[in-house]
């Protein structure tokens, strides 16, 4: 069995023009709970880029902090990834998620404060994601054009024991 899974979670989405949108919750990768891979690895692919006046978009990875999350309730939810802010340009991310059962409190970001679409950029905050990871989008400036954009997520199974 192939201990590598990938799955395209977003294809070719139009983004927001304002506000802060919860694009997705993503429960499975090709078929396999997301509590069952020691690791991720997240890829962005914006390939429209953003046109307006300073148009910026943030796309957040978080994960359950409750034990039954409501998809469309906030305070369900905490910020653990934030990627790169999208500007009036196309690009692409990678970021590789390990299985992080232990953090210490003592790295940056890795207490006991909930950040709610505010991580900063290119931050991955200690901890494990979960059986579930909501996706985030968040835009500012004022937009005339969308930006449209993917997201991969690759796991690894972990070894049956």
């Amino acid at each position: 069995m192939t201990r590598t899974i990938r799955e395209k979670v977003i294809s070719a989405r139009t983004s927001a023009t304002t506000g802060t949108s919860k694009v997705l919750q993503a429960l499975l990768v090709g078929g396999h709970a997301l509590d069952e891979f020691e690791e991720l690895i997240a890829y962005l692919d914006v390939n429209t880029a953003l046109v307006g006046t300073t148009p910026t978009m943030d796309i957040y990875l978080q994960r359950a902090v409750t034990d039954t999350p409501d998809e469309d309730t906030d305070a369900d939810w905490e910020d653990f990834y934030a990627f790169p802010q999208a500007v009036a340009a196309t690009m692409e991310k990678t970021v590789h998620l390990p299985l992080q059962r232990t953090g210490s409190d003592d790295v940056a970001g890795a207490g006991g404060d909930r950040e709610m679409a505010t991580l900063t950029a290119d931050t991955l905050k200690p901890g494990h994601w979960g059986d579930r990871i909501r996706v985030v989008e968040k835009m500012g400036g004022t937009v005339t054009t969308s930006a449209v954009y993917d997201l991969t997520l690759t796991g690894t199974l972990r070894k049956e024991e």
